[in-house]
């Protein structure tokens, strides 16, 4: 019995699969109306949802395509974006770092300027300070020479004032000079160690140092330096 059941409904979904198959040929089994208006209108609500998802499927691509062309172009702008702040900050770096080594050349400018003044300054004072024991050295060496030496000043002014004295007695006439020679020379000795220091004397001690002042003194200096 069991097999029969199943053989008679396997024959049924047989019949029913060639029905549906042969529904659209011609010369097909024709059913009542009530079938045939329930399985037109069945065909046309599945066409209706085919076209629906047709559609729904086409706007979907769409959307999909123009989503990925949105991204890609955001992502582009995204790269864009990156690029010029990267190129921005590496500009700013460079003017930093600029700006940095001029700060630093003008530092060292301004400390080289400042030494080679202070090292100006510091010869300057040297060469002062050197000019000035110089001066001071030889002031004193003249000062010392001058006032070590009466016996030569005094000599000086003796052997001046007997050059003297004879020019006198040789311009006088010859018989006045042959009787007063001798007692000239003899008065201007006598003079001489009485007064050692009269006005004659002095007037060649002081010739004698301003000679030294403004001769030897300069001339010692020049050979010096």
């Amino acid at each position: 019995m069991q097999r029969q059941q199943q053989q008679q409904q396997q024959q049924q979904q047989q019949q029913q699969q060639q029905w549906e198959v042969c529904k659209g040929c011609p010369g097909a089994p024709i059913e009542d109306e009530a079938a045939s208006s329930s399985s037109s209108s069945s065909s046309s609500f599945l066409c209706e949802q085919q076209l629906l998802t047709v559609s729904s499927l086409h706007i979907l691509s769409r959307s999909s395509s123009n989503c990925s062309r949105q991204q890609q172009q955001q992502q582009q702008q995204q790269q864009q974006f990156a690029e010029a702040a990267e190129e921005a900050s590496s500009r700013s770096n460079s003017h930093r770092q600029q700006q940095q080594q001029r700060r630093r050349a003008e530092g060292c400018a301004t400390a080289a300027a400042a030494a080679a003044a202070a090292a100006a300054a510091a010869f300057r004072a040297a060469a002062a300070a050197a000019a000035a024991a110089a001066a001071a050295s030889g002031y004193w060496a003249v000062a010392a020479a001058a006032a070590a030496a009466p016996s030569l000043r005094t000599g000086g002014a003796v052997a001046v004032r007997d050059l003297w004295v004879r020019v006198a007695l040789l311009s006088g006439s010859s018989s006045s000079s042959s009787s007063s020679h001798p007692t000239l020379l003899h008065e201007s000795t006598h003079q001489r160690q009485q007064q050692p220091t009269d006005d004659v004397e002095e007037f060649i001690n002081w010739l004698f140092v301003f000679a030294i002042m403004t001769v030897v003194y300069p001339l010692s200096r020049y050979f010096r330096v």
